[in-house]
């Protein structure tokens, strides 16, 4: 071997790598690292790099001659018996061209449409859960009544073809029979003592007129309620009756079935709302300065006259009473304001008239033409109840205050707390009950006044009244107080500022004796 010359270096070097390379290694990684030998390679006339003499020039065709060259590489390694990894029959080689059909449909999307159109077909699956879950129906259905699944479905499609179209069309006309008598206070909201209503569907004829002119408007949307439910009860589901009954899938059908229904919830929990208040005070009209109002029976009698005497007659009820407070003075001796504004009977209250006010908005005008009592006498009590309650306990402050004659620091702190308290949740109250009876753009909600008439004099009363409490603090001769008037001043302007904005009036009284 000639050391000067580098071709025969070269391929004396490459022949030992090659040989290495079969002995410690796999086919694949002896492919990929042992070149074709360059006497084998069959090169173009012009030479590799396009020249005839094989020397690159600038402007050639590079990448058209690199293409060329792949051919030529396949077929040595054809005629040199090597397996290619990559061919067809190998499982890398139809591996790879799964890979590349799939890839070719996702790029065409092929995959999208075939996905679409097989989404879109009813599926054998889903029939046969559909059928799984009305056979289900059927036998539970069945098995609770003790019958057999085909007496069962006979007895089902028999009530189906006697009431279904009779109770649709029913609720399709139904209008709420008015009795006579005034609304509000004694109005029967339910049939007291009377015959109790049954589920059963049996259609309404001439004889039963009399029966339910005397019923009252819920028990009659009830009763409607619960007959619709009886035949909704005869199928699977509601897209069932829907498929069965175009009448149950109109737009009509469907508003006056959720006006009746919203109804019956809005007024039920308005009922029972009013029920709580009136337990909580004591009282049937929610009077919170009426005495005498707990349930509580006294262990012995505080009455002075003979059981005999005719006197005794008249204070019986008086002297079966355990305590004779009012509502309003128990609660502001068990607790203050604040924390009983916080209970969740009032709480309740504010969220129940904000869902009745939504309710009347949507649904005002089915309302009206199915004849349905509005809730104007249960929202007046239940809006102004707040609104009465704290400004008795203004009142109460007041007379407190007026007796005042040399108070102590402590006292005075005490009641400045206090009437910047009952202030503060008076204005609270009176913007909530403004957002309440605002009007809707349509004029469907329309309510009354409910606070009392004196409601905006007592809040003024108790400004002038905190303001004379106010000077008497500053002016009680403590040093610590007296070189800090600024800073007392600008620590009530943020409620004073509300206060004065809320109440008609207020900015005359602050700005009179804040400055």
């Amino acid at each position: 071997m000639d050391h000067n010359d580098p071709d025969s270096y070269y391929f004396n070097t490459t022949k030992r790598l090659h040989h290495l390379d079969d002995l410690g290694s796999d086919e694949d990684e002896g492919d990929a690292r042992s070149p074709p030998k360059k006497a084998d390679l069959p090169l173009p006339p012009n030479g590799i790099n396009g020249g005839p003499d094989g020397i690159r020039r600038p402007g050639s065709a590079g990448r058209q001659n690199s293409h060329d060259l792949l051919p030529a590489i396949n077929g040595v390694n054809n005629r040199q018996g090597e397996a290619n990894p990559a061919a067809p029959d190998t499982a890398e080689g139809k591996e790879r061209l799964e890979w590349q059909s799939m890839l070719k449909s996702v790029l065409a999307g092929d995959i999208l449409q075939t996905e679409s159109s097989r989404i879109g077909e009813d599926r054998g699956e889903e029939r046969f859960r559909r059928e799984l879950g009305q056979s289900l129906w059927w036998q539970i259905r069945a098995k609770m009544r003790g019958r057999s699944e085909e007496e069962e479905k006979r007895r089902v499609e028999e009530r189906r073809g006697r009431v279904v179209d009779a109770v649709l069309e029913e609720v399709e006309s139904f209008v709420v029979r008015k009795r006579p008598g005034p609304a509000g206070v004694g109005r029967r909201l339910s049939a007291e003592g009377g015959e109790e209503l049954q589920a059963e569907v049996v259609p309404l004829d001439e004889t039963s007129e009399g029966r339910f002119s005397e019923i009252a408007a819920l028990d009659q949307v009830t009763y409607i309620l619960q007959r619709l439910s009886v035949v909704e009860a005869l199928y699977p589901h509601y897209a069932a009756l829907r498929n069965a009954k175009p009448l149950y899938n109109s737009v009509s059908f469907r508003a006056r079935v959720d006006a009746l229904t919203a109804w019956s919830t809005v007024f039920t929990s308005l009922q029972a709302q009013l029920q709580i208040l009136r337990k909580w005070t004591g009282s049937d009209d929610l009077d919170i300065t009426r005495p005498n109002t707990t349930k509580e029976k006294a262990l012995v009698g505080k009455s002075r006259y003979h059981p005999l005497d005719n006197k005794a007659q008249a204070q019986n009820t008086i002297d079966q009473a355990a305590d004779d407070s009012t509502f309003l003075e128990r609660i502001m001796k068990e607790d203050n304001l604040q924390r009983t504004f916080r209970k969740r009977a009032l709480i309740d209250l504010v969220a129940l008239v904000w869902n009745a006010r939504e309710t009347v908005v949507s649904h005002l005008p089915l309302f009206q033409e199915l004849q349905l009592p509005d809730f104007r006498y249960e929202l007046v009590r239940l809006i102004g109840f707040p609104g009465r309650l704290v400004i008795e306990a203004l009142k109460v402050r007041l007379d407190a205050a007026a007796k005042l004659l040399d108070p102590n620091p402590m006292v005075i702190n005490d009641m400045v707390d206090n009437f910047r308290l009952g202030i503060s949740i008076a204005v609270l109250i009176k913007k909530q009950y403004e957002d309440m009876i605002e009007p809707d753009t349509a004029k469907h909600w329309a309510i009354p006044p409910c606070l009392p008439a004196d409601f905006d004099a007592v809040m003024l009363d108790g400004l002038r009244t905190f303001f004379k409490l106010l000077h008497w603090k500053l002016k009680s001769g403590s040093r610590t107080i007296y070189f800090r008037e600024t800073e007392v001043l600008e620590a009530e302007w943020e409620f004073l500022y509300e206060t004065a904005e809320a109440v008609s009036g207020g900015d005359i009284v602050v700005a009179e004796h804040f400055w």
